[in-house]
């Protein structure tokens, strides 16, 4: 089954769940549509979730579904602690919409990078607007 679908059932069955003790999600080298990717972030951010590690390492997530990762970290429901974002291929743009939701977030405590040095499309300016991040008054 693809795995854009697979996200879809997990976010139906999440949404649909009356026990709150899911504290840890883990999607390895998934696919994301952006409309499912959309929809299971946006999910999180609608319920008091106790979910406090996300981990989506190698992950492919589309403008849409980094936008709403962004709103998951600063929506007042989140409870992320731990976020693994290694190896996603992120970009310019993505890294622009993901560092202004870290300067925005507080309950962010360690963020994971990690690529391999030939594989990623990050530019000298993504790289100055994450630095931007790591050096802001609001990041402790």
């Amino acid at each position: 089954m693809h795995t854009s679908y697979m996200l879809s059932f997990l976010t139906m069955a999440i949404s649909e769940c009356k026990n709150d003790q899911l504290e840890s999600i883990t999607l390895r080298s998934a696919k994301l549509c952006d409309v499912r990717a959309a929809a299971f972030f946006d999910m999180l951010g609608e319920k008091q979730h106790r979910v406090t590690h996300l981990a989506l390492p190698g992950c492919v997530l589309g403008t849409a579904g980094w936008t709403k990762l962004a709103n998951l970290l600063v929506s007042p429901a989140s409870n992320i602690h731990n976020l693994d974002i290694s190896k996603t291929c992120l970009h310019d743009r993505s890294i622009a919409i993901i560092s202004n939701a870290l300067i925005k977030n507080n309950t962010l405590r360690t963020l994971r990078l990690h690529w391999h040095y030939r594989n990623h499309p990050l530019t000298k300016n993504g790289w100055r607007i994450f630095s931007g991040v790591i050096s802001h008054p609001m990041c402790t």
